[in-house]
């Protein structure tokens, strides 16, 4: 089986990233990180949205019926008792940032549903807020023209 549900702590992570951003970014109204507009939901709902997606998709892959509790994934199949957020002591990184949502994203897109899920567009949303603060991201030009490419060097 290639689909399966991501663990409890790839959801916890999934949580601490949207709301405080990445290592070594300042979180707050004022700072470099805010959280995403697709999220409107506290920690707890948020990991319950993100658990329920990705269940739903392997759900739907597989043809079985969730409640069973033997979906391919965890042994623990938390996903059948209310998410309470555990915040992680680990903040991920960027790039690990950035992993996480692949890997989620691969487990969580079988079903009809996820093209137009608000989990979705939060995905999107924390790809692009990660992919601003790639090392070099700010120096590079925004456009580039022939100045820029004169300095470039390759």
């Amino acid at each position: 089986m290639s689909a399966y549900v991501v663990a409890r702590e790839h959801v916890d992570l999934m949580v601490r990233l949207a709301l405080e951003g990445p290592a070594g970014v300042t979180v707050g109204p004022d700072a470099a990180w805010h959280a995403p507009r697709a999220l409107s939901a506290d920690a707890d709902e948020l990991g319950a949205l993100l658990a329920a997606e990705c269940v739903a998709s392997v759900a739907h892959r597989y043809g079985e019926d969730p409640a069973a509790g033997t979906l391919p994934g965890p042994v623990d199949a938390y996903y059948l008792r209310p998410y309470a957020y555990r915040r992680p002591a680990h903040r991920l990184t960027v790039a690990e940032g950035l992993k996480a949502i692949d890997g989620y994203e691969y487990q969580s897109c079988e079903h009809p549903g996820w093209e137009g899920s608000a989990v979705r567009a939060l995905c999107d949303e924390l790809r692009r807020a990660l992919a601003r603060r790639v090392p070099g991201y700010d120096a590079a030009p925004w456009t580039w023209d022939a100045s820029d490419l004169e300095g470039a060097g390759r």
